[in-house]
């Protein structure tokens, strides 16, 4: 009250709804640090998940959260990867490389493909690992 008793004011007081501004700053503590953290703990828990997927998070001069992820080919390296352990497929790559297999190529990414389809091997979920 000290500070207030230099001014030439009158300070009037509104009930309830009327009041919107000092309602809302009287419910500051719903804000509190604890209920922040307590807000933030799933949005941290999703930035952890996407840290560990591989995407990383840097802050722009501006002060902007920058998100930097790169797509892998996941599914095209595990065919890759399976083409060459199965015989019916070793078989075929060996007459593409005597060029006996009409139709099929091996092209620059060491892939086996047919006629631009990409050879997929016939595998079972019991096989996969």
């Amino acid at each position: 009250m000290e500070p207030l008793k230099d001014y030439d004011c009158t300070i009037q007081y509104h009930l309830g709804r009327a009041n919107i501004v000092a309602n809302a700053l009287s419910r500051k503590s719903s804000w509190s640090l604890a209920f922040i953290q307590e807000v933030q703990r799933p949005l941290i828990r999703e930035l952890h998940g996407l840290v560990d997927e591989g995407v990383r998070f840097d802050l722009s001069e501006a002060g902007a959260m920058i998100a930097h992820f790169q797509v892998k080919l996941d599914l095209f390296d595990k065919i890759k990867i399976t083409q060459k352990k199965y015989d019916s497929l070793l078989r075929i790559r060996n007459e593409v490389k005597q060029g006996k297999a009409a139709g099929f190529v091996i092209g620059d990414d060491d892939v086996l493909s047919y006629e631009n389809r990409l050879c997929v091997p016939d595998i079972d979920d019991r096989e996969k690992n």
